[in-house]
């Protein structure tokens, strides 16, 4: 109820009471002075018009629903698209379901897939390629030195024969 308090130009108690609690307080009771470059054309001009809109709508609701002298549902029946309009909220939570709801839900689907498919699948590689190994691993670790020697003669002779095709 008090918003339209904030930012007036003249005597802001209300600013000075809610500034944020880390900075300082604009002061404890703000001079009653209005600013020199104040224009009151245009705060009479906004002002005026909203306060004028707020009392149309006021009388004519109570010309509708208190007094009964206006009918509703004949005005309903003269603007009959504005009146659908309105009555479906302008359409708002349509939309709203069709761009952020099922748009969400469409990129966390895809998401997933990427999770799924390539984020578990590198995850579930690494830990297969080192079981695979680790079992081929331990029949070549048998603590024979012969075999040892063997592995690295195969080695260096398999590094020879690469390095002489190419």
């Amino acid at each position: 109820m008090v918003i339209g308090l904030v930012g007036t130009p003249f005597a802001n108690y209300f600013e000075a009471f809610i500034h944020p609690p880390g900075e300082e307080a604009i002061s404890e009771f703000p001079p009653l002075e209005i600013p020199a470059e104040f224009e009151w054309t245009e705060f009479l001009v906004m002002g005026g018009s909203s306060v004028g809109i707020a009392l149309i709508g006021i009388t004519l609701a109570s010309l509708m629903y208190l007094s009964f002298k206006i009918d509703p549902g004949a005005i309903a029946k003269t603007i009959q698209p504005l009146y659908k309009l309105s009555l479906n909220k302008w359409y708002i939570d349509d939309i709203y379901n069709a761009v952020f709801v099922k748009g969400s839900r469409r990129l966390a689907r895809q998401v997933l897939e990427v999770d799924v498919r390539i984020v578990d699948g590198i995850v579930n590689l690494a830990g297969f390629v080192t079981l695979i190994t680790g079992e081929g691993l331990k029949y070549l670790e048998n603590g024979r030195a012969q075999f040892y020697a063997l592995i690295v003669f195969g080695a260096v002779l398999g590094l020879v024969l690469i390095s002489g095709i190419t």
